[in-house]
């Protein structure tokens, strides 16, 4: 398999509801995988003292995080594929990761928006392969 795993991670400030958090992340991944899906949650102390949930997601089964991509490929639109294809060096690192991100709100009422600012949902995909080559492959990148 050329991925190995998928991270998420968002927060949840005090004044958002928890379960709505929950909820966008879980959109995110194909029915499959919500099933298997092991959230996590941490709680920290903000800079004013506020309360931050910060909800994280692992997947490490392979095929499953390969379907997962292959859905959130196909649910990205062209300019968002276009996007991405052009700030594709920008978001992989040495180590095979490529990093996305997308809007919180668009996620919990069901579409991918790729956001690189604001209130999003980091994504990590962890490849062992090319991941340009990988992500022409899954349908991330034309």
């Amino acid at each position: 398999m050329p991925v190995s795993s998928l991270y998420m991670e968002a927060f949840a400030y005090a004044t958002e509801n928890l379960r709505k958090v929950r909820r966008a992340i879980m959109n995110i991944l194909p029915p499959e995988a919500t099933a298997r899906a092991n959230i996590r949650l941490e709680k920290v102390e903000g800079h004013y003292g506020d309360t931050i949930t910060i909800v994280r997601l692992i997947l490490s089964d392979k095929a499953l995080v390969e379907s997962t991509v292959r859905w959130i490929a196909e649910r990205l639109s062209k300019e968002d594929k276009e996007f991405l294809k052009n700030t594709i060096a920008l978001r992989i690192d040495e180590s095979g990761n490529l990093y996305l991100r997308f809007s919180k709100q668009d996620a919990y009422k069901g579409s991918l928006h790729l956001k690189d600012r604001g209130d999003v949902i980091k994504v990590k995909i962890a490849f062992t392969n090319d991941v340009i080559e990988e992500c022409r492959r899954l349908g991330l990148i034309r």
